[in-house]
């Protein structure tokens, strides 16, 4: 009883001391919600020939992604079509695209490019996992997938370019 009459009393500092809590509440929910971080796992096999005659095999297969697919100007269509951090990409673009590119992984495990292989042994594979961190899930999820399609892409028309010139040299040979 005596600690409510005193808060009517004290009226204005009863609602002050409200809302800073109220503020201060509605703040930590905004703030503190947990990072969405969806994975992204792709399986890499390089393709069932003679290991003698395949290129070396990529052996740091996360730089290769992090600087072979994942480009600056990949990455700043990815935050365009996405409306990821658009006043800093419009005054300082490269400071926009590192501040991306801390929140995306790129892990690779299970990695058996790292060995060597035989004709007669079955081909080398990797798990490739790619995820991005947002607060919301959504937006986690729709850029976590673009960047896996990004690589599945790449690798798409890497082995197609691959097939083509194996194709010329093939003719190549057999003209000769």
């Amino acid at each position: 009883g005596d600690v409510l009459l005193r808060g009517r009393s004290r009226a204005r500092l009863s609602v002050a001391v409200g809302r800073s809590f109220a503020c201060l509440a509605i703040w930590a929910i905004v703030e503190l919600r947990p990072d969405y971080a969806p994975r992204f796992v792709l399986r890499v096999v390089e393709p069932n020939r003679d290991p003698t005659t395949l290129p070396r095999a990529r052996r740091q297969l996360a730089e290769y992604v992090r600087e072979g697919v994942l480009t600056t100007e990949t990455l700043l269509g990815v935050m365009q079509r996405h409306d990821i951090n658009p006043a800093l990409r419009r005054q300082n673009p490269p400071a926009a695209v590192e501040s991306f590119r801390e929140d995306i992984d790129v892990e690779v495990y299970q990695n058996y490019f790292l060995e060597e292989r035989t004709a007669a042994e079955a081909p080398r594979s990797a798990r490739l996992v790619l995820s991005y961190h947002a607060k919301h899930p959504e937006l986690a999820l729709a850029v976590t997938r673009e960047l896996g399609q990004l690589v599945v892409e790449r690798e798409q028309r890497a082995r197609k370019l691959q097939a083509e010139r194996a194709l010329v040299d093939a003719e190549t040979t057999l003209e000769r």
